[in-house]
């Protein structure tokens, strides 16, 4: 493990002797606390993103949580609430409570603040209040090596991004402890030294070192990307090894195994214990011999204690074998210390016990087997053992019945005549497979026997090392068969076997039919022969084993010689006669019963001449194709013809092409000469005629100036032997529905194209065409919107006239028409004059040709009508020197223009061309004008403005011109012709109370003095100028504080005075409820008597204006002490030790004296505002006396102890598909309540709190941990824990898309995840043209394709859900192979 020291100090022992002056001999041990670098009650917790490193063992004791392990890197272990954590947080304690108790070298006072580069020296010191370090703090060891800094802290600790430094060699972190009762905060950046106890939690912030230990006794430790080394940890290298001893390897055998576990260094291993893992095949016998420590044989533990470096330590045990199969035997060492190389912490030793095992099966077998039947048999050996076994040899005979055909073997040679399986070596847990194809040859029963016959024989022939066995030589010993019995192959040679009852295996088959159906047939014969053909063959179909056969012939026919007329072939001549003749076979099998077949054979003589077919006519320029009828038989072919005819290509085919001689039209004769395969002929003859071609049309007759568009008759002369007319006609023409096309009259409709065209006709008869006739055909144009058109103006002003002209087209007609405000003034052929009125219209004329086509087109005319002289909106008086006033413009149809033009005391202020203008005027009015034009007329208006003025100023204003701060006050301004209303302004903080607006006005004055103004104001505004008054004010005089005690005890006599107050006319006082003025009212001082209650004592200061603002002062008579209202758990567990009561109510004065109930006690003293205690077994009150001058009181805080619960038993894990992520324990005795808690990614949906809850996770594949713990009030009892699956409550059904049953272990079988959890469904697979190819109910996740063909298929799956519903599925899923 450790090959070299990873830390800067060595520490050979975890006991370190304090040597203070003050407490000589103290030893601080850590004990197994020693290999721990973080420990906590509660938890410990990593923030990230970044990275903690932290040197050594964690541990969370009695807790178990650890959060953020992903932001951690620890080179230890990780303890939750193990034994080593509960030993380190027990002696962590214990170090806490050891260095609490020590004398102080040196007492700080309260808020000292550690730090700012100052030293201090070895010793205990101690802090009672919260300390705070600032900067660095140097630690002085003064040249001693084993100087020791103890600094015990009563309050929280916090060290504000500071560091320790050791200013001398004689001080390290291994011998500085921090002891602090309360919390410990490590600020961002700091680099910290020393061992940290504290009672609350441990705070490092960012990237804050530590050189040292971090103990929370009642808290959480949180980290933030730091890093921490151990000065003081031993790190070892455990090893452990194991062998094992054995003489043999079967049931029952005795095996010992010896353990060495070893220390390798650095430093000395503390409690050290090996772990056995035992497997089922081993039953523990005795411990034969250990060199140390102690062995558990129920546990499998060998606790070795604290070991040295160096010594080997040696336990062997005796084990016997009590089952089968291959047995690994793991063990495992582990220490309290750290071990960062952990590869030699485990070992295993493996006893291999040989097993070899063979099976034998039918493939495929059959409900009924008959001879000549084909039978596979697979032959399994297996090695269940990891060792491989090498040279197997195993026995496989074939019995008599069957014949062997073929062998398959994954591995090794099989020798079917010796009867031999010879497999050079077996792997260990693997198998070899040998595949035998044999055919049945009799009937009755066969008993096939497999079996394992030996293993590693030497071969006897060097030269063939794959033949190791010599069948037939009974001197040979490697030959594990008896000659004179080959049906006994169970000699098992010197194979031995731990297993041997699955050696051997047999199939029968219980007994072999002859086949029920038999049947022969004629395979081979001839279909037709020639008459006296020989050495012709026929062979029956199939073979019957054993049977024979029987051949009979036609008539005249013979065998030939040397043909076996009893065999399965036969060689036959046949007979002269001709036509169909049969040949028959007839077979007997080994049980006697019989099948015949027969085949007829057509014998050929002369051919019949088939029939010539064609026509008998050819065409003078033309080929005629002539064929030969079908016939029975194949046949040759010789054509011939006259001397009128010729042949054209060919003359020995099935058909041939025969013309007219050039020139000639008298035809002829043509004769076929056929032949067939046996030589003989026969002929057949057909007479010919030629036919000429016709002669050319001569005329074309029907209409030849025609409109387009409409229906044309054309028709030609007749053509002598013509049976068809052939019409060609221009582009865009068509013949008319119904009408022919081919006859010498046709009716065709004329194209839209005008202009002259051509149509032409030819003649025709079987034999061509004669030359066309054309003629030629004039198509008049007909009007359109692209060639006729309509002219003249589109605008017009109200009562203009105007003229519009239409195309002229020869012969045609043109009527006029017009719409909207147009009137018709006159028209004449294709003109027309018209009026415009006052609306837009339109003009339209329609023509109408010769052809007696029409056409309308119409032209828009957009008339400009006359103008109304305008009406201007807008007031005819304004204010004086007002602006934005807004005049408008009448609304017209139709485009306009506006020009607006002012003068007087009038200024147009917008856009004068706009329809709507602003306006601003002075003291006098003006006129504004308006000019509205549309193009075609313009029309124009005036409108007269007039002005009203602003009113004058008030003359004055009457009213007080001096008053007092907060006294109302009226006013009145002078009146003013033609004013509506006056504005009022006063000096700042004045409020106007009646009148706003008005010339009367009544004011609550403030407390500034100033101008009070008034205006006149009408509709146009205010008057320019303002009538102002003058306002002087006087204010009332606030009173100075008073001075005097506070309070004093009930009766005392009390002075109480104040400054005297410049101006003032008098003072006035006042005193609380029950207290006495005894004398000194309208005076600066006054003596009272204290009453029993409360209150304060006022003065406030009199002048001409009234009473000021009071001057308060709070007394109140001093009492006893209020009773202590004590702060803190009511409800504890019993022992709890540091228990913290505060006075909530605590007096200033007063002092304060505690006592507890029986059993209890204090840590320090009894007095003071809070206290710590640790409590008993027995309920009770904490009772506090307070105390001062003018009394006690007393106050009760009533306890209840509670009693922890025991550990709850085992966590039921009740979770399933349809209940969910369940689990339950049985009612702990005692508990009132449990509190669960679950891994993160978990959440507790229901049941917290009680003995069975409810999870539900975040993914389906996620696992955790669940825990839980039994609460009594405030005690909890240790937790118990169990693991969480998701995947036990996770119902989603997934269905492959493919699936590849290639043989090779991996997706061999189409698995639908989860459909385990749903047992009653049915699969159904269909293929695409949607045939079912599968079909089964509580589908097991076993179909394989079996059968079926690489490609897509289709899947229906229904799943009788958990609340009974069905549920339906379909998809695909596709078979690679």
């Amino acid at each position: 493990m450790i090959k070299h020291l990873l830390l800067t100090f060595l520490l050979l022992t975890g006991s370190i002797t304090l040597g203070l002056a003050q407490e000589p001999g103290i030893d601080i041990n850590l004990g197994r606390a020693t290999t721990f670098s973080a420990l906590a009650n509660k938890k410990i917790v990593f923030k990230g993103p970044g990275i903690t490193k932290i040197q050594g063992n964690i541990g969370v004791s009695p807790n178990r949580t650890i959060e953020g392990e992903q932001f951690a890197d620890v080179l230890g272990r990780k303890e939750r609430n193990t034994e080593l954590a509960k030993a380190g947080m027990e002696n962590a304690s214990r170090i806490y409570n050891e260095l609490r108790a020590l004398v102080p070298t040196l007492e700080y006072a309260p808020n000292h603040e550690l730090g700012n580069n100052n030293s201090v020296g070895p010793g205990i010191h101690r802090f009672s209040t919260n300390t705070l370090l600032n900067g660095t703090l140097r630690l002085d060891g003064q040249g001693d090596i084993n100087s020791k800094f103890i600094f015990v802290i009563d309050g929280d600790f916090i060290s504000n991004s500071g560091s320790i430094q050791f200013s001398d060699m004689g001080a390290s972190a291994k011998n500085v402890y921090w002891i602090i009762n309360g919390s410990a905060t490590i600020g961002a950046g700091s680099s910290f030294q020393g061992n940290i106890i504290a009672t609350g939690d441990i705070t490092f912030h960012n990237r804050a070192a530590l050189v040292g230990r971090a103990f929370s006794l009642g808290g959480t430790i949180y980290f933030d990307e730091n890093s921490t080394a151990m000065p003081i940890i031993v790190e070892t290298n455990l090893e452990v090894k194991k062998d094992v001893e054995y003489s043999e390897v079967t049931l029952g055998a005795k095996v010992t195994y010896t353990i060495e576990a070893t220390n390798r260094g650095l430093g000395e291993a503390m409690h050290v214990m090996v772990n056995e893992e035992i497997p089922a095949g081993l039953r523990f016998v005795r411990v034969i011999s250990a060199t140390r420590g102690t062995y558990d044989p129920v546990a499998h533990q060998w606790f070795i204690g604290d070991m040295k470096v160096g010594p080997t330590e040696v336990l062997k045990l005796e084990f016997e074998i009590v089952s089968t199969g291959n047995i690994k035997n793991k063990v495992i060492i582990i220490g309290d210390n750290p071990d960062p190389i952990p590869d030699d912490d485990e070992d295993e030793a493996e006893v291999v016990l040989p097993d070899l095992g063979v099976t034998k099966q039918l493939i495929d077998p059959k409900q009924t087997y008959y001879v000549g039947d084909f039978v596979d048999y697979r032959i399994t050996l297996k090695n269940y053992a990891d060792k491989a076994e090498e040279h197997v040899y195993v026995r496989e005979r074939l019995p008599q019945g069957l014949e062997f055909v073929s062998y398959t073997a994954s591995a090794g040679v099989y020798n079917h005549l010796a009867g031999v399986f010879y497999v050079p070596s077996v792997a260990g847990n693997s198998t070899v497979t040998l595949t035998i194809r044999a055919r049945i040859v009799k009937p009755g029963e066969i008993r096939n026997i497999v079996s394992i016959i030996a293993k590693d024989v030497v071969p006897t022939d060097p030269t063939k090392p794959t033949d190791p066995t010599n069948p037939t030589d009974p001197n040979n010993p490697g030959d594990p068969t008896d000659p004179n019995n080959p049906g006994n192959p169970t000699n098992p040679g010197d194979y031995e076997d731990s297993d041997p009852d699955n050696d051997e295996d047999d199939v029968v088959i219980p007994e072999v039919k002859c086949n029920p159906e038999l049947a022969v047939a004629i395979q081979t014969a001839p279909a037709s022969v020639c008459a006296s053909a020989t050495n012709l063959t026929f062979t029956a179909a199939s073979e019957v084993i054993g049977g024979t056969y029987t051949w009979q012939l036609p008539l005249g026919w013979s065998f030939a010689a040397g043909s076996d007329r009893n065999s399965k072939q036969i060689v036959v001549n046949a007979g002269p006669a001709s036509g169909n003749q049969t040949v028959k076979v007839t077979v007997k099998d080994q049980c006697g019963k019989t099948a015949s077949a027969e085949v007829v054979v057509n014998v050929t003589g002369a051919p019949v001449a088939p029939a010539i077919t064609g026509n008998d006519a050819v065409c003078f320029n033309g080929t005629l194709t002539l064929a030969a009828g079908e016939s029975a038989e194949t046949l040759t072919y010789e054509w011939t013809v006259t001397a009128n005819l010729e042949i054209v290509g060919a003359s020995n085919g099935a058909s041939v092409g025969v013309k007219a001689k050039e020139g000639s039209l008298l035809g002829g004769t043509v004769t076929l000469k056929v032949t067939n395969s046996c030589g003989f002929s026969s002929t057949k003859t057909k007479a010919i005629k030629v036919t000429p071609a016709p002669a050319a049309p001569t005329a074309i007759l029907g209409d030849m100036d025609v409109c387009a568009s409409k229906q044309l008759k054309l028709s030609t002369t007749a053509v002598a032997g013509a049976t068809s007319y052939t019409w060609v006609l221009p582009e865009g023409w068509q013949f008319a529905p119904g009408s022919a096309t081919d006859a010498r009259e046709v009716t065709v409709v004329v194209g839209g194209t005008s202009g002259e065209k051509e149509v032409s006709v030819k003649a025709n008869n079987a034999c061509g065409s004669s030359e066309a006739f054309t003629r030629k055909i004039k198509v008049n144009e007909a009007p359109t919107i692209d060639n006729f058109t309509l002219t003249g103006k589109e605008t017009a002003c109200q009562n203009e006239t105007i003229e519009f002209m239409a195309k002229v087209l020869p012969g045609a007609e043109y009527k006029f028409a017009v719409s909207g405000g147009l009137q018709i003034v006159s028209q004449a052929g294709n003109k027309v004059v018209v009026r415009a009125g006052a609306a837009n219209g339109a003009v339209s004329v329609t023509v109408t040709d010769f052809c007696g086509n029409t056409l309308t087109i119409s032209k828009e005319v957009v008339v400009t009508p006359m103008l109304t002289t305008p009406t201007i909106s807008g007031e005819s008086n304004v204010c004086q020197n007002s602006t934005g006033n807004v005049y408008t413009a009448p609304a017209y149809e139709g485009a306009v223009t506006y020009k607006w033009t002012a003068n007087g005391g009038l200024t147009i202020t917008s856009d004068p061309s706009a329809a709507s203008v602003e306006v601003s005027a002075s003291s006098t009015g003006g006129t504004l004008t308006l000019e509205v034009s549309n193009g075609c007329f313009t029309v124009k208006a005036p409108k007269m403005i007039g002005i009203n003025p602003l009113p004058q100023a008030p003359a004055s204003i009457s009213g007080a011109s001096k008053v007092c701060a907060g006294s109302q006050q009226t006013y009145t301004a002078t009146a003013v012709t033609g004013a509506t209303s006056y504005s009022w302004t006063f000096p700042a903080g004045w409020v106007v109370v009646a009148g706003e607006n008005e010339r009367t006005v009544t004011v609550t004055v403030g407390n500034a003095g100033g101008k009070v103004s008034a205006k006149a104001a009408n509709a146009c505004g205010s008057s320019v100028q303002a009538a102002s008054l003058d306002v002087a004010v006087n204010d009332v005089l606030a009173a100075p504080a008073i001075s005097g005690s506070n309070g004093a005890c009930i009766g005392a006599e009390l002075t109480y005075t104040i400054p005297a107050v410049s101006g003032a006319t008098g003072y006035q006082w006042s005193v609380p409820e029950t207290w006495k003025l005894k004398s000194g009212q309208n005076t600066t001082s006054i003596v009272v008597v204290v009453g029993d209650k409360a209150g304060n004592i006022k003065v406030a200061v009199r002048n001409e204006c009234g009473l000021g603002a009071e001057a308060t002062k709070a007394v109140a008579p001093a009492l006893a002490p209020a009773a202590p209202a004590v702060a803190g758990n009511r409800d504890v567990c019993e022992y709890t030790q540091q228990l913290t009561y505060t006075i909530s109510n605590a007096e200033e004065g007063a002092t304060y004296t505690w006592s507890l109930p029986q059993g209890w006690s204090f840590e320090g003293g009894n007095t003071g505002t809070t206290v710590t205690v640790n409590a008993g077994s027995a309920s009770g009150a904490i009772t506090v006396v307070g105390t001062n001058s003018c009394g006690t009181s007393e106050g009760k805080f009533d306890i209840v102890v509670f009693t922890p619960p025991v550990t709850p038993g085992q966590i039921a894990d009740k979770s399933n598909v349809c209940d969910g992520l369940v689990f339950s324990i049985e009612p702990v005795a005692g508990a009132t309540g449990y509190t669960w808690t679950v891994s993160s990614g978990f959440t507790i949906t229901s049941g917290q709190g009680t003995t069975s809850i409810k999870v539900k996770a975040d993914r389906p594949d996620l696992q955790g941990t669940v825990t839980v713990v039994a609460d009594n009030g405030p005690c909890s009892s240790m937790e118990a824990s169990a693991p969480v699956d998701a995947a036990k409550a996770d119902g989603n059904l997934d269905f492959p898309k493919a699936f590849s049953p290639n043989g090779d272990g991996k997706n061999d079988n189409w698995h639908i995840r989860n459909l385990e959890k749903f047992p009653t469904n049915e699969v159904t697979i269909f293929n695409r043209w949607g045939s079912e190819v599968y079909k089964t109910k509580g589908y097991q996740n076993n179909w394989n394709g079996k059968g079926l063909e690489q490609g897509t298929y289709f899947y229906k799956v229904r799943v009788t859900l958990c609340d009974g519903v069905v549920k339906e599925y379909t998809g695909y899923t596709t078979i690679f192979r």
